[in-house]
């Protein structure tokens, strides 16, 4: 089974993360390279932040 960066194949750069060893190597799996990864985690930390902004500007006084 080939895993590939599903973020990386979608962009058309190389996306093999691993192969291992399966009954069909024909088989193929999605995952995220570290790079997307890190990309990704620091989207989810700037969204976070400008929600919690949003809701304690709004009065809502409790942050995510």
């Amino acid at each position: 089974m080939r895993v590939v960066c599903a973020w990386c194949q979608k962009e058309g750069r190389p996306a093999l993360l691993r192969e291992e060893d399966s009954c069909d190597g024909s088989l193929e799996s999605h995952g995220i390279c570290d790079d997307h990864s890190v990309k990704l985690l620091h989207e989810i930390k700037m969204r976070l932040r400008q929600a919690w902004s949003l809701s304690l500007s709004e009065g809502a006084g409790v942050p995510l």
